[in-house]
């Protein structure tokens, strides 16, 4: 992926998926412009990987490179959810996630928050976080990163 709304129809079309998917990430900055940032609610079983700091083309990742996820310091940056239905492995890697905001249930920068299936496990591994921010965690929701999972 290479264009935000080329990653948020990736996320889109892999929840639905029941199959393992992989979501490569060009390095560059993608601008969450929705309200709830980049968004995918897993209604399929099936592995879902997110990584970024891909090379274009998605041939290989360029060594210790990430993409970017900016909330614009007006937005979530990711979100990906679970359902009753979702099951198998989510893995988000490579992302850096900034200036994200939450006014609610999700985290300013990073949502993987799969609690609604027992048989999700949820790897987030060597991203980083920076100016995200919780305006309102009533609901849960934190600055950076927010991560509930029933599996492992």
């Amino acid at each position: 992926m290479d264009t935000a709304a080329e990653l948020q129809s990736a996320l889109t079309a892999a929840a639905a998926s029941g199959a393992d998917d992989a979501i490569h990430v060009v390095v560059g900055t993608y601008a969450s412009t929705s309200a709830d940032g980049f968004f995918a609610e897993l209604d399929a079983p099936g592995d879902l990987d997110v990584s970024g700091g891909w090379y274009p083309g998605c041939v290989a990742r360029v060594r210790g490179a990430r993409s970017t996820i900016d909330g614009q310091a007006l937005h979530p940056g990711m979100v990906i959810l679970g359902s009753f239905t979702s099951a198998g492995h989510l893995s988000i890697s490579h992302l850096n996630f900034v200036d994200g905001v939450s006014d609610g249930a999700y985290a300013g920068g990073l949502t993987a928050n799969p609690y609604l299936s027992t048989n999700l496990d949820v790897t987030i591994d060597a991203n980083r976080f920076a100016d995200n921010e919780a305006v309102d965690n009533a609901d849960g929701g934190g600055g950076g990163l927010r991560a509930v999972a029933d599996g492992t």
